[in-house]
């Protein structure tokens, strides 16, 4: 994370904002103690709420903030990359020593953190590769840059990549902002993506088969003005209408309710800024209930995620957007192991936040 820039975009505390009948109530964050700095980079440190009456401490972790209510419950669940001992600072080490946890299996960490840079940059031809996957996903991000370029060449003043995972979208959307926010709930994705950006060079481990990896190296080059952290995106510590652009790539059949996700990406969308959502539909009970899944007997998810976005399917919602482009099926794949790929087919949508008007008395 660079040090300054806590000065050009407030984090929000999410433990006590709230709203009141005057409106909403909430608190930025501020350096409490910064441990290790590479540069303009903190490494380790602390962040803290600067409502006095709340003083909830955030840490920094491998230059990535954790924004989150509850941090030791994430970090158990979790089971994050780096753990206690890993954490060399004495002041980082007492914050996480009374947080018990379990690591999960460094091969399968490292093996899935394989599997998204192999998505997110393609790297050499992979030969053994009899799928096409290196070719669709290059034509997957060729099409998402086409979506994240302003009108007239006029840049973005800031945009937002939820759910951004190794940071390709987020380096995507910096091409053409002032600042991008890349945020995450997987610890390992998004510190690779921070780590991209402070050594300007892409270098991950793909899996081969059983516990052998090879080292591979992309020739994509990062820009840096770009914050990377861990936040909840149906929480996300950010003030409304902070962002021209904010984006969630496969992240909607992801989180536990899809419309509390579009109404916060809704509240943290500016007037006549972009809204970018593209999902397969993966439904999954064990993250997103079944009477919670987009689509219904009469309309499938597509065609639903439309109709809301446009303001027609919930209009309590209040979401007034035009849609701008829609590819209801483009590829991508997810590359496990040599003999194991995985194929989806996502639908995107782009569309436009309306202004509003007051009403005529």
């Amino acid at each position: 994370m660079q040090i300054n820039l806590l000065k050009e975009l407030d984090l929000i505390c999410p433990c006590c904002r709230h709203s009141t009948k005057e409106g909403l109530v909430q608190f930025p964050l501020q350096w409490r103690k910064i441990c290790e700095q590479q540069g303009d980079y903190v490494l380790e440190g602390l962040l803290t709420c600067t409502n006095t009456s709340c003083n909830t401490i955030f840490p920094v972790v491998a230059g990535i903030p954790i924004i989150l209510k509850d941090v030791a419950s994430w970090w158990e669940e979790e089971s994050p990359g780096p753990t206690a001992p890993a954490v060399c600072s004495p002041a980082l080490q007492k914050y996480f020593q009374s947080m018990s946890f379990q690591n999960t299996s460094a091969q399968a960490e490292q093996s899935l953190v394989g599997a998204y840079m192999d998505f997110h940059y393609p790297g050499p031809i992979d030969d053994s590769n009899p799928f096409g996957g290196r070719e669709m996903n290059s034509r997957y991000w060729e099409q998402l840059k086409k979506w994240v370029e302003p009108k007239e060449n006029t840049a973005f003043d800031v945009s937002l990549d939820l759910g951004c995972s190794t940071g390709r979208l987020t380096f995507e959307l910096a091409q053409n902002s002032k600042l991008a926010v890349g945020m995450d709930l997987k610890f390992s994705l998004v510190a690779n993506a921070a780590r991209i950006q402070r050594d300007q060079a892409i270098s991950y481990q793909r899996k081969k088969y059983g516990g052998r990896f090879v080292t591979v190296q992309s020739s994509y080059t990062p820009v840096d003005n770009v914050l990377f952290l861990v936040g909840d995106a149906l929480d996300p510590p950010f003030r409304a209408s902070a962002f021209d652009y904010v984006a969630a790539l496969s992240v909607l059949d992801n989180v536990s309710i899809p419309l509390i996700l579009i109404g916060q990406m809704d509240a943290l969308l500016a007037e006549g800024g972009k809204l970018l959502i593209g999902c397969p539909y993966e439904w999954l009970p064990s993250i997103t209930a079944p009477d919670e899944w987009l689509g219904n007997h009469e309309i499938e998810p597509a065609g639903m995620l439309k109709r809301t976005v446009a303001g027609s399917a919930f209009p309590t919602m209040g979401l007034t957007y035009e849609i701008l482009q829609e590819e209801l099926n483009i590829p991508w794949a997810i590359r496990h192991h040599d003999r194991h790929w995985g194929v989806f087919s996502s639908h995107l949508l782009l569309a436009e936040k309306q202004k509003s008007h007051p009403e005529e008395h």
